[in-house]
């Protein structure tokens, strides 16, 4: 099968093409890095001759809905209008667990973009999926400054990049018989306080584990358990499993 990768770059999008091409699928990469751009159509036609699945990992630099639409929303509309015209038969889409019910502006941008795909004129799958350990590593690094470590309460499900991956993948291989919702959590439900202090061991920082009151909207969600599901499957490489690989 000849697959297309939206986002072919970047963290999930480049686990997405190894386990693609892991299967014998033939994989173009479209991403800015070659030549392709969503949100002014340049390379678009090339990319997209002769595909038989997309599948959209599109991010943005910074996750603000501002940011977020003009590629999440209007690229990719714009982008599935071109790939029926050339003959693509299906997309698959990646976006974020409960992005519905957690009032933050990207996860505004990640409803919108699972509409895109909804109304849009591909048959289309979406899956959604918890947050990578990156994103904790990255939280807790950029913000070394404060001297502390913030922890929220509440439950997070950390999902390693690799099972997203093979997840996409498999509702490529679906088709568009298979499910139109798809979900992902990480293999465990853990305090975020716990994944603090595993990070901090890991790292041998100094930064004591603080706790952060639950102010605002996304911490409120947070607390009340909307960044998990007991329901959904599981990925399989865990958060203590992926420091060990990454250790500093």
């Amino acid at each position: 099968m000849r697959v297309g990768v939206l986002g072919g770059s970047g963290t999930a999008g480049s686990q997405a093409v190894l386990a693609l091409e892991r299967r014998g699928h033939e994989v173009r990469v479209l991403a800015r890095s070659s030549g392709v751009d969503v949100t002014t159509g340049a390379g678009m036609d090339a990319g997209l001759a002769g595909l038989d699945t997309l599948v959209d990992c599109l991010g943005v630099e910074k996750a603000t809905e501002r940011a977020a639409r003009p590629v999440l929303v209007d690229g990719l509309r714009s982008t599935l209008e071109r790939a029926a015209h050339l003959g693509v038969g299906h997309v698959v889409s990646l976006s974020i667990l409960h992005c519905d019910r957690i009032p933050m502006g990207y996860y505004r941008a990640k409803v919108a973009q699972e509409e895109v795909i909804r109304t849009g004129p591909l048959p289309g799958t979406v899956l959604r999926a918890t947050q990578f350990h990156q994103l904790l590593d990255r939280a807790w690094r950029t913000t070394r400054f404060v001297g502390i470590i913030l922890a929220p309460n509440g439950l997070l499900s950390p999902l390693d990049p690799r099972d997203v991956g093979d997840r996409l993948a498999d509702a490529v291989e679906a088709g568009s018989d298979g499910p139109t919702r798809l979900q992902l959590c990480g293999p465990q439900d853990l305090q975020v306080r716990d994944l603090a202090h595993a990070w901090r061991t890991a790292n041998r920082s100094p930064r004591p584990v603080v706790p952060l009151p639950a102010v605002g909207g996304a911490l409120r969600a947070l607390a009340a358990g909307l960044f998990v599901d007991a329901d959904a499957p599981r990925g399989t490489r865990t958060f203590g499993s992926w420091l060990e690989e990454n250790r500093t």
